[in-house]
C-alpha cells in the first residue's frame, strides 16, 4: 500500500506542475508516512519528496516553508540511521535552500548562517561516495554554499569557493552556470577595481557569444529561465562595473538589449 501511495505522489508532485495536482500529492504522500510499513529508506524517500514538493509549491509562504523543512529534516534523520550518503546531502542541501529562503523572508540573518552550515554539511557526505558520481552535485552545493556566504556579505570567504566553481564549469563547457557564478564574483569585487573589471569582461564574453551562436540562442529560448537569467547577470555586472569602467558598463547593456528586447 505504501509503495502505491508513494507512486502516486511522485507522479502527482514532481510530474505536474499545477497546483492542484502538488496538493493532492501532499495528501497522498502523508497517507504513505502514516502507514510507514517499517521500509525506513522507504519512508524517508516519502518524507523528501513531501518537503521537496512543499518547498516547490510554497512560495513566500513561511508555513509551507517551515512544514517542508521539517519533512525533510524527519527523512534526513532516517537516512542517516540507514547510511544513505547521497540521500542525507540532498536533504542537507534542500533544507539549505528552505533556511536561505526564510531568512530573506523574516529577516533572520541566523537562518543564513544555518543554511551555509547545512550546505557545508551536505558537502561532507558527498565525499563519502566515489568523486567521479559526484563532481556535479558537488559543483552545486558549493555554489549554492557560495551564494549564502555573498548574501551574508562573507565575501573574502565566497571568493575563493565560487572562483573554483567557476574554473569546473568553464572546463565542463556549462557557460550558463558559469555566467551564474561570475554575478556572484562580481559581487565579491566591488572592493577590487580589475577583479571587478575582469569578471564583467568575462560575463560580457558569454553572452556576446551567444549573438553568433545558435546553439546559445535556442537554449534562451527553449530554456526560458536561461533567458532570464541572462538579463538580470548582464545587469548586475553593468551596475557593479559603471563606476569602474562606463564604457563597459554600457556595452554590457547594450548586449542585453540585443540579446533579449530585440525581436
Amino acid at each position: 500500500a505504501v509503495l502505491n501511495a508513494r507512486g502516486q505522489g511522485l507522479i502527482l508532485g514532481m510530474g505536474r506542475r499545477d497546483k492542484e495536482s502538488r496538493e493532492k500529492a501532499l495528501v497522498v504522500l502523508k497517507e504513505a508516512v502514516d502507514l510507514n510499513d517499517g521500509f525506513v529508506g522507504l519512508q524517508a524517500a516519502v518524507l523528501n519528496a513531501s518537503g521537496l514538493i512543499k518547498y516547490q509549491t510554497a512560495g513566500n509562504s513561511i508555513d509551507i516553508l517551515k512544514s517542508g523543512a521539517e519533512d525533510l529534516n524527519a527523512a534526513f534523520r532516517l537516512n542517516i540511521y540507514i547510511g544513505d550518503a547521497r540521500s542525507c546531502f540532498q536533504q542537507m542541501r534542500n533544507i539549505g535552500l528552505i533556511h536561505s529562503k526564510l531568512s530573506r523572508l523574516e529577516g533572520k540573518p541566523e537562518l543564513l548562517e544555518k543554511a551555509i552550515q547545512e550546505f557545508r554539511r551536505g558537502e561532507k557526505f558527498l565525499f563519502r561516495l566515489s568523486r567521479s558520481r559526484i563532481m556535479g552535485e558537488l559543483l552545486e552545493i558549493r555554489f549554492r554554499l557560495g551564494e549564502s556566504l555573498v548574501a551574508a556579505s562573507r565575501f573574502s570567504e565566497a571568493q575563493p569557493i565560487l572562483s573554483a566553481v567557476r574554473d569546473e564549469r568553464v572546463k565542463i563547457a556549462d557557460w550558463h552556470n558559469e555566467a551564474r557564478t561570475l554575478e556572484l564574483l562580481l559581487k565579491c569585487a566591488t572592493d577590487d577595481p580589475s577583479e571587478l573589471t575582469k569578471r564583467a569582461q568575462q560575463v560580457k564574453d558569454i553572452y556576446e557569444d551567444a549573438l553568433t551562436n545558435e546553439s546559445k540562442r535556442s537554449r534562451f529560448v527553449k530554456v526560458p529561465i536561461t533567458a532570464a537569467n541572462g538579463r538580470q547577470i548582464l545587469q548586475t555586472a553593468s551596475d557593479l562595473v559603471s563606476d569602474v569602467d562606463l564604457t563597459l558598463s554600457i556595452e554590457l547593456q547594450q548586449l542585453s538589449n540585443k540579446l533579449f528586447d530585440e525581436t
